[in-house]
């Protein structure tokens, strides 16, 4: 093991290491924390979501290097990556040890800096959640429900969540004759920002974009963090007219202003599908889901609003298109590959 990996590890050699096999995985029905500092492993999934750690007196070591206390599986994360440990006056500090892809604490990239109860520690794509309360089991718990339900990037409601909850509406829909409506809406480019400024970007990128569009959809509709950087937004009771605007409404939203990320400006624009469930219609989720996803990837390739609807003497598309009547498709044009380190500007086509 090269030797700059070994002082921060000698530091701490007094705490035992934690892997996998040592942790207690919390989704269990004993949660046997009482009242010392705990961090639980919340994103991104693998073998050890939803594990808790103790942070004791002597502190913790993360990373990738087999002896941290807390291993991690995730490239994302250096050999060895940051620290907590425990200060005389009470206060438990994360400290950054040279990370490629840095230390952040609500997801503000830190040096060092306090850890205080319900704090999020992010550390390269790797969230972590700190807790210290009075009842940490009782925390504890809570955050595992939140977990099953709550995507950790972004604070929104996880695929399989809203997969529940369209089944469930689509249901209502066909017994009471609603209508239903539902977007799916994809960062563009995100690949290019990945590639040029690296994975921390690119996921504040995803939770900034998450939070825009939050604000635009209704407050009746959910909003929900599909897969990877597709967001889908469920609306009930909502017809093509409105789904339309509230659709456009996105497209335009997100494109009007670029994202301070990083001191950087970023240029961000989406592409979004629409399907909808008529009165009468009858549709399975997947049909759903299949459709609003076509119509956003023809968006993309088209550059270009597309819209096609059964009323005002409009046709619908041939038989067998993968696209059906009722449906809209943006993306709106920039390029990544003209940004800058500082200032980025979209180039208009």
């Amino acid at each position: 093991m090269p030797s700059q990996l070994d002082p921060p590890l000698a530091a701490l050699s007094d705490c035992q290491a934690s892997s996998p096999s040592d942790a207690t995985l919390i989704p269990s029905e004993t949660c046997l924390i009482k009242a010392a500092p705990t961090l639980i492993h919340l994103f991104p999934p693998g073998p050890t979501l939803g594990f808790r750690y103790k942070v004791d007196v002597n502190g913790v070591v993360i990373g990738r290097h087999p002896q941290s206390n807390i291993v991690s599986y995730d490239p994302s994360v250096s050999v060895i990556h940051a620290q907590v440990e425990s200060r005389q006056d009470g206060r438990f500090v994360a400290s950054d040890l040279g990370s490629t892809n840095g230390t952040f604490v609500n997801n503000v990239r830190i040096d060092s800096g306090t850890l205080r109860n319900d704090d999020f520690l992010r550390l390269g794509d790797s969230v972590y959640r700190f807790l210290s309360g009075a009842d940490v089991e009782a925390q504890c718990r809570n955050e595992i429900a939140q977990l099953a339900a709550a995507d950790p990037l972004t604070g929104l409601p996880t695929r399989s969540k809203f997969q529940e909850s369209l089944e469930w509406e689509i249901g209502q829909a066909t017994q009471h004759n609603r209508r239903l409506a539902l977007i799916m809406i994809e960062i563009n480019s995100l690949e290019a920002i990945n590639d040029r400024f690296g994975r921390p970007v690119a996921g504040q990128v995803i939770r900034a974009v998450g939070i825009r569009v939050r604000d635009m959809v209704r407050v009746s509709d959910l909003l929900a963090r599909y897969d990877g950087q597709v967001f889908a937004a469920l609306m009930p009771g909502v017809g093509w007219e409105i789904a339309n605007r509230i659709a456009d409404r996105v497209r335009s939203g997100v494109a009007a202003r670029p994202f301070l990320i990083e001191g950087r400006q970023l240029p961000v624009t989406v592409s979004v599908g629409l399907s909808t469930l008529t009165s009468g219609e009858k549709l399975s989720p997947g049909e759903m889901i299949f459709q609003a996803e076509a119509r956003m990837d023809r968006a993309k390739r088209t550059g270009r609003i597309t819209v096609s609807a059964p009323a005002s003497g409009i046709a619908p598309p041939p038989s067998g298109s993968a696209c059906k009547w009722g449906e809209v498709g943006w993306e709106s044009p920039s390029s990544i590959e003209s940004m800058g380190s500082q200032t980025l500007v979209p180039q208009r086509v």
